[in-house]
């Protein structure tokens, strides 16, 4: 494994158990009305780049609130105390965990770190609204939409398989 990743699981793992529970603010440029909003379960596995056994896997709750541009991310323990809070807009973003703020050049760096896997947010947000954006290498089933289920995979090394599974959405009127 990356060390990378192991150092991020286990902030994740400790911080369930240090944290407390946090709450969503809307984005700063955005009112809690224009602002889309999904809530679910996020599971994400991921083959180590360079290596055919190594594999993290990662589960949590979500709460996403915002766009593509600016916007938040709740990471949840199925108890619902807070694991990590991730903010962005376009030239920046930022990780708070265990009490520790890490600062990231912009959000996509900072998911393929946390998670494991390159997928750039702006596909996120279009998988989320139901739109079948293919990035390179990705192939992603939208078949069960309607009934709450997103699974992506990217069969090509390193491997990945992200599945949400949307419990309550929000999306604005405008995509």
């Amino acid at each position: 494994m990356r060390p990378g990743i192991v150092r991020t699981f286990c902030l994740l793992v400790l911080s369930f158990w240090l944290s407390a529970c946090s709450t969503l603010a809307p984005p700063a440029n955005q009112s809690p009305a224009q602002a889309d909003f999904w809530q679910g379960r996020l599971s994400v596995r991921a083959q180590t780049a360079g290596s055919n056994a190594d594999v993290s896997a990662f589960n949590a709750q979500f709460e996403l609130q915002g766009s593509a541009q600016s916007g938040s991310l709740l990471l949840l323990t199925p108890l619902g105390t807070a694991l990590a809070e991730i903010t962005w807009r376009h030239d920046e973003a930022q990780l708070l965990s265990r009490g520790e703020i890490r600062r990231f050049a912009n959000v996509d760096v900072l998911i393929s770190e946390l998670l494991g896997v390159d997928l750039q947010v702006d596909v996120l947000f279009a998988w989320l609204r139901g739109q079948a954006m293919r990035p390179q290498g990705w192939q992603v089933d939208l078949s069960q939409h309607a009934k709450g289920r997103i699974s992506a995979s990217k069969p090509g090394a390193p491997q990945a398989m992200v599945t949400l599974l949307i419990d309550n959405n929000k999306p604005s009127a405008t995509p």
